[in-house]
């Protein structure tokens, strides 16, 4: 059997479970995770400010594009982990 030709399938990358998720994955392509600040600690802070706030995932979601749009846009001496973290704590 001659396997010097055979190519291993590509996995395909599934869609998030939930627009929380989906969230996390939009921040993770702003703001680089850490150690500490990864995934479960941004998932844990929309989840906080979607209770907090009494609405939707989906209105977290288009809430949290707009204000990713200025982060992305905002002058590198300042934080922008630290900036989401105190929007998503008002």
């Amino acid at each position: 059997m001659d396997l010097s030709n055979y190519t291993k399938p590509k996995l395909q990358k599934r869609g998030a479970p939930h627009p929380l998720a989906a969230c996390v994955d939009e921040i993770e392509k702003v703001i680089p995770f850490t150690k500490v600040y990864g995934r479960g600690y941004w998932l844990r802070q929309l989840s906080l400010y979607q209770k907090r706030h009494n609405v939707d995932r989906e209105a977290v979601f288009t809430w949290l594009l707009g204000e990713l749009k200025n982060l992305a846009s905002m002058d590198s001496k300042y934080s922008k982990g630290g900036r989401l973290t105190n929007l998503l704590k008002l």
